[in-house]
């Protein structure tokens, strides 16, 4: 069926949500209201983003490797990119986001993603 939208509706990723979005920088602002405030968000994305380097150092494999690090360190961007979006002119949020997708780009295998990653840290 998915195959059949794609086809004559173009592309769609199944979320009904994500069909008509809100603004991302609207989404952002309530989810981090909902959490507290956008420094909540980027404090959780540090811990999700050390825990995830500690996972992955501790089994001797690369950052971003291990099944559960590699969720950690996705989440980490996630939240990062929220709260950043939610607050682009808090230095300390800025800062986090460099943190994580600095570490996303590290971790990151392919050229693309390293990419993508470096110029978020670069941006932030």
């Amino acid at each position: 069926m998915r195959t059949v939208w794609r086809l004559y509706g173009g592309w769609w990723d199944g979320n009904p949500a994500t069909l008509q979005p809100a603004p991302e920088r609207a989404l952002a602002r309530e989810l981090a209201e909902l959490a507290g405030g956008a420094g909540v968000l980027a404090e959780r994305a540090l811990a999700l983003l050390e825990g995830a380097s500690g996972a992955a150092s501790g089994d001797g494999a690369g950052a971003g490797s291990g099944s559960g690090s590699d969720a950690a360190f996705r989440l980490a961007g996630h939240l990062a990119e929220l709260a950043w979006l939610a607050e682009t002119g808090d230095p300390a949020i800025a800062e986090t986001r460099r943190r994580v997708f600095t570490a996303r780009a590290d971790a990151a295998s392919s050229t693309m993603a390293h990419g993508v990653f470096s110029w978020a840290a670069r941006e932030s």
